[in-house]
C-alpha cells in the first residue's frame, strides 16, 4: 500500500507527525516481520489447542495465553492501520476498502468476541 494523498482523518491530516509516524511504522519491514511471526505463533497455537482437554491443564493454559497475546498484537495492528489509512472514507487505500484488511478485521473481531 502507498500513503494516501491529501486525505485527512478529520483529526489528523496527512501532514500530522503522528500519522506520518504511523505510515512509516505500518509500511516498515520490521512491523511486517513482527506480524508474520505472530501469525506463525498463532497458527502453531491453534495446532496444539485441544477443545476436548481440560482448559485448566498447564499446557492448555499456555496455549490460551499465547492466543490472547497474538489477539492483542493483531488488534493493535488493525488499530494502527486504521489510524494510518482511515477506516473507510479516506480513499481507495482506506482500511476496509482493501480485501485483505477486511479479512483481518473479521478475524480480529471474531477473536475478540470469543
Amino acid at each position: 500500500m502507498k500513503v494516501p494523498e491529501g486525505k485527512s482523518l478529520y483529526i489528523l491530516d496527512k501532514d500530522n507527525k503522528i500519522r506520518k509516524f504511523l505510515f512509516e511504522l505500518v509500511l516498515g519491514n520490521k512491523f511486517e516481520g513482527v506480524i508474520m511471526i505472530a501469525i506463525l505463533v498463532s497458527t502453531v497455537s491453534l495446532i496444539f489447542q485441544n477443545p476436548l482437554e481440560d482448559p485448566s491443564e498447564p499446557d492448555q493454559r499456555f496455549w490460551q495465553a499465547i492466543d490472547l497475546y497474538t489477539t492483542i498484537i493483531f488488534t493493535v495492528e488493525m488499530l494502527l492501520k486504521i489510524m494510518a489509512y482511515g477506516l473507510i472514507c479516506n480513499g481507495e487505500d482506506s482500511y476496509l476498502r482493501v480485501l485483505g484488511n477486511c479479512f483481518d478485521c473479521s478475524i480480529v473481531i471474531s477473536a475478540l468476541a470469543s
